[in-house]
């Protein structure tokens, strides 16, 4: 699945008790996935990136919760650079 986090990371997953849900956890994953690809569709590089942006602070303001988000940064950051 093209949205699914690369397994394993440099963080052991299973052992950490964190309020972020880091499975898989879309009702229709490949339709999302179409979706987000679909809105990127005939944009430039910087409109493109400009969405990615807009996308990530929108789904951020949903969670809400700083502790989560700043979780979610470290791990990603963490799979980015290994």
């Amino acid at each position: 699945m093209p949205w699914a986090l690369k397994m394993p990371c440099t963080v052991q997953w299973e052992n950490l008790i964190m309020p972020l849900n880091l499975k898989p956890n879309f009702q229709d994953a490949d339709g999302f996935y179409d979706s987000l690809v679909q809105a990127h569709d005939d944009l430039d590089p910087a409109q493109s990136e400009a969405l990615n942006a807009r996308i990530i602070l929108m789904l951020a303001n949903h969670i809400g919760d700083t502790e989560t988000l700043a979780l979610a940064l470290q791990l990603a950051r963490e799979d980015v650079l290994k």
